[in-house]
């Protein structure tokens, strides 16, 4: 349980954290500031880190106080807990965020530009350790993390005989082709909002991802992905489903969901992990594929900083 709440919470897309992936996804990154960055040293070796930042043009909503930052990850080795590390780091980090203007603190993945962070794991206890430092739900969200393990599963008799009733009515199910992608950028901004943006540019990338779409003629009526098999850390991971409107009720989005677990499998991921709203009702459709609930993460967490740490500036952390 304690590899998969690092997966799932602070590194959600299941990829072993290698120096290569640390570069693509942290130092890379824009928003990246090494004097945001706080590290715990024991000897030679890193036991705790945190990790925040704040893009320089980001506002908080109309109305609202000011400018957000956000702790994009804090993780202390469990040999070193119960020391005050993983406070003494959170402190840093604050006191970073509200010499660069920031107003209040975020412990989450929305708005963030290093999302590492899904959020908050409410049944662990880095759940108390947050409340206990101030932090609290303005805007309450909550994400079920869920599983499968992908060596029992395989398509089953109930989504195959939907799949071929559906190719009965003139539906057709595979792989994003070029014809097809204004179509589908067209269902994602009139349907999906939400995940519009970041389809449409990875879409723009070589070679393009792996989408499975359902269609009729020259309309597409589904997705599922983009999707990826993580070699590294043997993980399939996805973006979302979604089908259109005038579509839903005929099975389309599960035979979609199921098609493409069935293509994470026979690339090599052994296990298949995803984060959905608790009030998504494509749970139902996860559950019945195989998935098992593990936790639950609140992404709503945050805090107010301003007064606190007005005037003060950052410091640096090393163990005794």
């Amino acid at each position: 349980m304690e590899e998969l709440h690092v997966h799932g919470a602070w590194n959600p897309r299941g990829e072993a954290m290698t120096v290569e992936a640390m570069h693509r996804r942290v130092l890379s990154r824009e928003a990246f500031d090494p004097r945001g960055s706080f590290v715990v040293v024991e000897g030679r070796r890193v036991v705790a880190f945190c990790i925040a930042t704040i893009r320089s043009e980001e506002k908080r909503p109309a109305g609202s106080e000011g400018r957000l930052g956000h702790i994009c990850a804090l993780a202390v080795a469990p040999a070193m807990r119960r020391r005050g590390i993983g406070a003494r780091l959170l402190h840093m980090a604050e006191r970073y965020l509200a010499r660069r203007g920031a107003t209040a603190a975020s412990v989450s993945f929305v708005g963030n530009p290093i999302p590492l962070l899904g959020g908050v794991p409410v049944n662990e206890t880095a759940y108390p350790f947050f409340l206990n430092r101030g932090y609290r739900t303005r805007e309450c969200g909550l994400l079920q993390v869920m599983t499968l393990d992908t060596s029992g599963f395989r398509l089953s008799r109930q989504i195959l005989k939907r799949k071929r009733h559906n190719e009965s009515l003139g539906v057709s199910f595979g792989r994003l082709e070029p014809w097809m992608v204004g179509a589908l950028e067209e269902l994602l901004e009139r349907e999906f909002p939400a995940w519009c943006g970041g389809i449409k540019a990875s879409l723009r990338r070589v070679p393009p991802p792996s989408i499975l779409v359902a269609w009729r003629g020259r309309k597409v009526l589904g997705y599922a992905g983009p999707y990826r098999a993580l070699d590294s850390a043997s993980t399939g991971t996805f973006n979302s489903i979604g089908v259109t409107r005038e579509a839903r009720g005929a099975g389309i989005g599960a035979v979609l969901f199921n098609l493409m677990c069935a293509e994470l499998k026979a690339a090599g991921a052994r296990r298949i992990s995803l984060t959905t709203e608790l009030t998504n009702p494509a749970q139902e459709i996860y559950a019945r594929a195989g998935f098992k609930a593990q936790f639950v993460v609140d992404y709503g967490m945050r805090k107010d900083i301003c007064q606190r740490y007005a005037g003060r500036s950052p410091g640096s952390a090393r163990a005794p």
